[in-house]
């Protein structure tokens, strides 16, 4: 099992009902290029020039575990609400055909009715696949690992990629999760990055 150092959160809980560790995040990319390195005149600071339109987005929202896995849903100029989280959740659960004990952050749509609602059904049902949810403290999305996805995503597979349409950026950002989807021991290093500092106990 993965615990970061000096971590409060439920270990008894993880061990004794035998829940495997994950972590959910969203996150969005935009039509304009994540820019590595550019060529300017000597002296000159380059400034890229974009139209509003560029700001179209895909949101994507994800969870991983420490078994280097990873689960995903994209939505192309929609943001991620209650019930898409709810459904992927579900999903994930069933895929996954272990309990899952999932750490994310305090968004809103995590706090809401609708996701108090479906955990408490789990409960009520006691499903062999139920979720139990714990969240990361305030403000610190670096003890999120999935930030590492994000920043791979961003700054190696779609750095210097430039789209012009959303349906485009879509299909580019689902191929490059695929690629990190086939890629475990990826996935299973961004839990051992120098700014989430998670060790095996």
């Amino acid at each position: 099992l993965f615990f970061r150092k000096y971590s409060c959160w439920n270990k008894k809980k993880v061990r004794e009902e035998d829940r495997l560790i994950a972590f959910q995040d969203e996150a969005g990319f935009q039509l304009t290029a994540n820019v590595g390195c550019t060529y300017a005149p000597k002296g000159q600071t380059p400034v890229l020039v974009a139209d509003a339109k560029f700001y179209t987005k895909v949101s994507v929202s994800a969870i991983i575990s420490i078994q280097g896995d990873l689960f995903y849903d994209v939505r192309a100029n929609e943001t991620f609400k209650s019930m898409a989280t709810r459904r992927l959740l579900e999903h994930t659960a069933k895929d996954f055909k272990k309990r899952l004990f999932l750490l994310w952050d305090n968004a809103p749509i995590h706090r809401s009715q609708i996701i108090k609602d479906f955990l408490q059904e789990q409960q009520d049902k006691k499903t062999k696949h139920d979720v139990y949810v714990s969240f990361i403290p305030t403000y610190s999305p670096e003890l999120n690992p999935i930030e590492q996805l994000w920043g791979y995503i961003k700054n190696v597979l779609l750095k210097n990629t430039f789209c012009k349409t959303a349906k485009e950026l879509k299909e580019k950002v689902i191929r490059s999760l695929e690629i990190v989807k086939k890629d475990k021991e990826l996935i299973k290093s961004f839990f051992r990055h120098k700014d989430c500092c998670y060790i095996l106990s």
